[in-house]
């Protein structure tokens, strides 16, 4: 890497929602729930809407996949890519 080229990897803070710490963290579903548009694994948290603690947003193809009720929420420690 020279020194004119960005960094590949930046360490961005994820936004702090009150109530909502895992906003902009990654996880990881099973097949099963995988991207409709490219069947990626990988998907972002974004924040709270109506009756749904999160958002889910592909990590790869960076389409809308679907929303975290508050029973599944309750898991999101357990599906955190990197905890």
């Amino acid at each position: 890497m020279t020194d004119k080229e960005p960094p590949l990897f930046t360490d961005l803070p994820a936004p702090e929602i009150a109530g909502f710490p895992y906003v902009g963290r990654l996880i990881i579903r099973d097949t099963f729930n995988a991207c409709k548009s490219c069947g990626n694994l990988f998907f972002n948290l974004t924040e709270p809407k109506g009756p749904h603690s999160y958002g889910l947003r592909c990590g790869q193809c960076g389409k809308h996949a679907g929303w975290i009720g508050k029973a599944e929420a309750e898991d999101i420690p357990h599906l955190l890519a990197y905890p």
